[in-house]
């Protein structure tokens, strides 16, 4: 994990809210308490619908339960 969180240094931008290596990190902690996470774009909300419908969308994290 510590490899895939630095993917998300150095990119700074003035829409983002947090950057990439803030929302990795929440993957992280997501992941440690064993609950999968999707990063998608908060933008739309019509995404949350096209989770809901198992559609491919935004990048999964799915935890390992009981490690």
């Amino acid at each position: 994990m510590k490899k895939f969180l630095s993917f998300g240094q150095g990119v700074n931008s003035n829409v983002d809210t947090g950057g990439m290596k803030t929302k990795l990190e929440a993957a992280k902690i997501c992941m440690d308490a064993e609950l999968d996470m999707i990063i998608t774009n908060g933008q739309k909300s019509e995404a949350l619908y096209s989770i809901l419908d198992n559609e491919s969308i935004g990048t999964r994290f799915i935890a390992k339960k009981g490690v």
